[in-house]
């Protein structure tokens, strides 16, 4: 039975061949990675890294989006700025990522030198409002890897800036109760920094990998499984946040799902200039594979 895992490693070495064979470049392919919270992003990534090196030789490094929000005081004062948005009151929107570190270390990566670290995030410093690690704390790059790996819950998708569309995607009876305190003009500001995080780094990927969950809502439940699984290892009953916590937290994502997801699962994040270089993965609410499309 095709895993996630297996699926997207099949997909990744392909599109690493034909790049290779098609242009010469110092600097390694980059594979963007997108899909829903709780998926299992992180640990995929993980295994693709390992399965690169053992079974295709080839080195590759994850860099998070997530390592790219702003500083817990620059947080701060975005916040300060946007009172009247709650979007943007914590990380996680676009917006609340240093776009400039992004650039700089892509940029670096392009011209074959490459960077020593890669920034690490700590969510948890700062009682749970999180922060970026000290430099000599990030993670050290020994060289120059084959493969970037770029994953990001939002990766891939494109600004809409008509209000009637985005009031038609994102005040639905489903969601109704869990968006009563977001308007129109909120979200319209979260898709004008998507538009500046699209123009930054959206060029910098080459290949494209899409996991699709059958149905956004679960979300919810993936993300209380996380956070269930954290206290048993913490063995600490009131470590991380409330069901009701959990859920007001989360459901300053979904309208970013509901926007931008549809575009890019049905006409891709390259559109038609590179044919059967984005992989879509759709997986079932237990995270197995039900169907994939090459676009």
């Amino acid at each position: 039975m095709a895993t996630i895992e297996s699926l997207a490693l099949q997909h990744i070495v392909r599109c690493f061949n034909e790049i290779n064979m098609e242009q010469r470049r110092k600097g390694p392919v980059v594979i963007g990675i997108s899909g829903p919270q709780g998926c299992g992003k992180t640990t995929l990534t993980r295994n693709l890294i390992s399965s690169l090196k053992m079974r295709h030789n080839l080195n590759a490094i994850c860099l998070s989006l997530d390592d790219l929000y702003l500083t817990f005081d620059d947080q701060n004062k975005l916040r300060q700025d946007n009172i009247t948005n709650p979007l943007l009151e914590f990380r996680g929107n676009p917006g609340t990522h240093d776009l400039k570190l992004g650039v700089s270390i892509f940029r670096a990566f392009q011209s074959g030198s490459g960077c020593a670290r890669l920034p690490r995030y700590d969510k948890g410093l700062n009682s749970g409002r999180g922060d970026r690690m000290q430099e000599r704390d990030w993670t050290p790059v020994a060289e120059l890897p084959d493969i970037v790996l770029f994953e990001g819950w939002c990766l891939g998708f494109r600004p809409v800036l008509d209000s009637e569309v985005i009031s038609s995607q994102v005040f639905v009876p489903q969601f109704e109760q869990d968006f009563v305190g977001y308007s129109v003009d909120n979200l319209i500001q979260v898709q004008r920094n998507l538009s500046q995080l699209e123009q930054e780094l959206y060029g910098f990927i080459d290949a494209f990998v899409l996991i699709i969950a059958q149905d956004i809502s679960w979300v919810y439940e993936w993300r209380q499984q996380q956070e269930d699984s954290m206290r048993k290892i913490l063995k600490n009953d009131n470590a991380g946040l409330t069901q009701n916590q959990l859920r007001e937290f989360i459901s300053r994502f979904i309208p970013q799902y509901l926007i931008g997801l549809p575009r890019l699962r049905q006409i891709g994040f390259f559109d038609s200039e590179k044919v059967g270089r984005q992989l879509n993965i759709i997986v079932n609410k237990d995270r197995q594979v039900e169907e994939t499309l090459l676009i």
